[in-house]
């Protein structure tokens, strides 16, 4: 049932959880507005909208409605709804996961985490391939995990595209900068992309600076 690589187009964000909740929030208002149905799933409500780039306008409600939240507690809740989650009559184009890491909290043995990982992550893409081959187009996948390193962990086997996610303090300023790494461990990105936006108190992102785009 479980595959090891995955066929889907799948992201991975790695670092502080506010701040990917809010990109993974944008990539959700991006998609919505563009008509697709998105479905965001999280282990526990959000209390508040995540910050948003500074240049988004008025947001209709039917924008919103085009984003629908999951609030899953537990593995076994998540697993159980991703099962099902083909014969929704409505399917989504993206489907974005907080806090992926959540799910395999309590698991004290390293080799036993491993293996939740795995089987966590393969049962997402068995879902996410299960809704493509039913709205007979790809479906695509975005999840965040907390932390600084994927090191000895199994995840850059189950995702094509891994950011990072650094936080620096600059006066009453954030700096963030989102980084692409290589999931091949035998190359390395010698020029990778990124991304740097300031976050201001008002919770407003701007984008100010691109290295390694070629925006042509």
């Amino acid at each position: 049932m479980f595959t090891l690589k995955n066929t889907s187009n799948s992201t991975l964000l790695l670092g502080p959880p506010i701040t990917a909740k809010s990109f993974l929030f944008e990539a959700a208002m991006h998609w919505a507005e563009k008509g697709n149905l998105v479905f965001f799933i999280t282990p526990s409500p959000l209390k508040s909208f995540p910050a948003q780039y500074h240049d988004r306008k008025d947001v209709p409600p039917a924008i919103y409605d085009m984003i629908k939240f999951l609030y899953l507690e537990t593995y076994d809740v998540l697993a159980e709804q991703l099962v099902d989650l083909h014969t929704f009559s409505k399917l989504p184009s993206l489907i974005l996961v907080d806090n992926l890491d959540t799910y395999i909290k309590g698991v004290q043995n390293t080799e036993l985490e491993d293996m939740h990982i795995a089987k966590l992550c393969a049962v997402l893409h068995d879902s996410v391939n299960a809704c493509s081959r039913v709205k007979k187009c790809q479906v695509l996948l975005c999840a965040s995990i907390t932390g600084t390193s994927l090191q000895s962990t199994p995840y850059p086997l189950y995702f094509d595209n891994i950011w990072y996610l650094t936080v620096e303090k600059d006066t009453d300023e954030l700096i963030i900068k989102f980084t692409e790494v290589s999931t091949n461990s035998e190359s390395e990105i010698k020029e990778p992309k990124a991304f740097e936006y300031r976050k201001f108190r008002d919770k407003t992102l701007i984008l100010t600076k691109i290295f390694n785009v070629n925006l042509d």
